[in-house]
């Protein structure tokens, strides 16, 4: 009986119905894995042939990062057991930190079972999409962190499964200080805009306006325990995180603590603030955290042309970061992905990071040619079909060369 629950959980949440679990689902952020829902592939308009693919894409659902969030919760319910404060939530909340803990061992921030198949789901989606000729020669890019290596070895083997031994297969692992995957920890102006900027302050304005009263540790602990706000504060985004990265891993649904849909969106609301002020199009900081991925819109291009021109690959592979997806999708001006507002309490309106970089979000070209050589490019974001900043009377294709011009100009 139990394990058809556990079935018939899994399946409910990977929908957007009204209930619970599917709006706790959504509220998951950037930790929200990968949904394949409406995705669709348009046939090019007749006599175009895929010729190049180009992609970057997120490591897949992995453990968190640390156990820093599990610990303080821990060791603040612990406190307050000393003293006879918990309630009975809060003791089963204790026990529960100690469950999810154990269930995530030495794994911090590997990739998960979860992320393992989104990997191999996603390259099998793409070769049924594009043909396996398209991946027959591939030049790959990894970042240092071992998700990404691994995200990245799930995702070819997959491939050389469906298109055999055959596959010719040439791999970099770059190392921490690259401007290509990882220039949100190289370019100097963005690491003083991270420490200085005014962004800082507003984020931290805007949590206290939606944690302003904040009850949520009174639900565990009993009145006359002394309590200071910031502890508060830092409790409810520590149980917010954990709540949110569980369907990644997963752990047994026993062990993963219940809140209400409002507690949820809070914060969402405040994740969702946070990464599109440091990594989005946030209106008023000027445009570094978007212009540092410029080196890898320059990439992009740079390849696709040598795909076409040299046939040296005909697929160009990267697999990074959050933090690489969310502004190179902003520098596209991708209609999803670059929504913008000075406005902090209208971010969740304009700009949402679950659309933009969930667990194994991508970002792929699609070149196509005909008998003439005139070529056509497709985008997607997570698989769905977005729009160039650019007009075309054969949406979602474009005419390669204006599209190339548009971004090259960008990157003058």
């Amino acid at each position: 009986m139990y394990g058809l629950l556990r079935v018939v959980f899994m399946l409910a949440i990977f929908s957007y119905g009204k209930s619970l679990i599917a709006q706790t689902y959504r509220y998951c952020g950037t930790d929200m894995p990968y949904d394949t829902i409406g995705i669709k592939v348009t046939p090019p308009p007749a006599g175009y042939q895929v010729k190049v693919i180009n992609h970057v894409g997120r490591h897949g659902s992995r453990y968190p990062i640390s156990g820093d969030d599990i610990l303080f919760i821990s060791e603040t319910l612990m406190r307050a057991k000393q003293d006879n404060g918990l309630t009975l939530q809060g003791e089963m909340l204790l026990n529960q930190m100690q469950e999810y803990g154990e269930a995530c061992g030495d794994n911090w921030g590997l990739l998960s079972k979860v992320g393992e198949k989104q990997q191999q789901a996603l390259a099998h989606r793409l070769v049924n999409a594009y043909g396996s000729d398209v991946f027959q020669s591939i030049k790959v890019w990894y970042d240092v962190k071992e998700r990404c290596f691994q995200s990245g070895v799930f995702f070819l083997n997959e491939i050389k499964e469906i298109c055999g031994n055959r596959v010719n297969i040439i791999a970099d692992i770059l190392p921490v200080q690259n401007p290509l995957l990882n220039f949100f920890n190289v370019d100097e102006g963005y690491l003083d805009f991270l420490q200085n900027g005014s962004w800082k302050l507003t984020l931290v304005d805007f949590i206290a306006h939606e944690l302003y009263n904040n009850k949520l540790l009174e639900r565990y602990v009993k009145p006359g325990v002394t309590l200071i706000q910031k502890e508060c504060i830092k409790f409810f985004m520590a149980l917010y995180n954990c709540i949110a990265i569980a369907p990644d891993i997963p752990i047994e649904q026993p062990n993963v603590p219940v809140v209400n849909e409002a507690v949820m969106q809070q914060g969402w609301r405040i994740q969702n603030a946070r990464q599109y002020l440091e990594k989005g199009p946030a209106k008023g900081y000027g445009d570094i955290q978007i212009d540092i991925s410029k080196p890898l819109l320059q990439n992009f291009i740079v390849t696709t042309d040598s795909g076409l021109q040299q046939k040296d690959f005909t697929a160009y592979l990267r697999f990074a970061h959050a933090e690489t997806i969310i502004p190179f999708a902003a520098l596209l001006s991708i209609p999803q992905a670059s929504g913008s507002t000075a406005a902090v309490e209208n971010i969740a309106e304009v700009w949402k990071d679950y659309i933009v970089s969930p667990m194994a979000a991508n970002i792929i070209w699609v070149i196509y040619e005909n008998e003439s050589g005139h070529l056509l490019v497709k985008m997607t974001l997570n698989e769905h079909e977005v729009a160039f900043p650019i007009e075309t009377e054969t949406y979602p294709f474009y005419d390669w060369e204006r599209v190339k011009l548009f971004y090259e100009n960008i990157l003058k």
